[in-house]
């Protein structure tokens, strides 16, 4: 593997334990208005931008859904679980972040989040030191899995997709990462890519300290 000059990481799901924390709070919501959220159906919106999970949320549930107020109480539910328990830090990350910190390779989080919520996860976890940028979805005009958001952080870090290494547990994330031509590692999360996606990742990783060694 070549030497890498420069680590992406996506955040929810790869970083952090929010997709299935946010799928328990989203089917609890949801059932006090009448609604059932399957597994099913969660996972195919995970990876996506909250633009397209808003219409797919709408085909699912009708045009009479009341997104907005659902997102909204989603949210609240979310900020308070991570207010009483914290954040779900995955395994693997610290060691990898020490040892990024340690070769003095920078480091970016590139997430559908927005970049006010990306700051917020990363202050309440203390670890936005090791981050010397961020890309939230509300900085590019397409998400996941067209590359913007993957080309912005190359932009911001001024360095080439060759030097780069994403690091994603998504499958759109994996498409936006091969469509910016960055080598990609996967860290499966709740859905384990198929067969034609993970034939585009550099490997697949079971934890995040998996990556040092590949980076030696």
């Amino acid at each position: 593997m070549k030497k890498t000059a420069y680590v992406i990481f996506d955040m929810d799901g790869l970083m952090f334990n929010t997709e299935a924390l946010g799928e328990r709070c989203m089917r609890t919501v949801l059932a006090q208005h009448g609604y059932t959220l399957t597994h099913e159906f969660y996972l195919k919106m995970v990876g996506s931008s909250g633009k397209i999970t808003r219409a797919m949320q709408f085909a699912e549930f009708g045009e009479d859904y009341p997104h907005d107020l659902l997102a909204h109480q989603t949210h609240d539910l979310m900020q308070s679980e991570i207010k009483t328990h914290g954040l779900e830090i995955k395994p693997g990350l610290m060691e990898l972040l020490a040892f990024l910190k340690q070769e003095k390779i920078p480091c970016c989080v590139a997430s559908s989040t927005r970049h006010a919520g990306v700051e917020n996860y990363l202050q309440i976890a203390g670890i936005q030191d090791y981050f010397q940028f961020i890309v939230g979805g509300d900085e590019v005009n397409l998400s996941k899995p067209n590359p913007d958001i993957f080309l912005k952080a190359l932009e911001k870090a001024k360095v080439s997709s060759s030097d780069a290494l994403v690091l994603e547990d998504s499958i759109n994330g994996i498409k936006a990462s091969r469509a910016a031509a960055i080598p990609v590692i996967c860290v499966p999360d709740m859905i384990m890519p198929p067969k034609d996606i993970r034939a585009h990742c550099l490997c697949l990783v079971d934890s995040l300290d998996h990556v040092i060694t590949l980076l030696k």
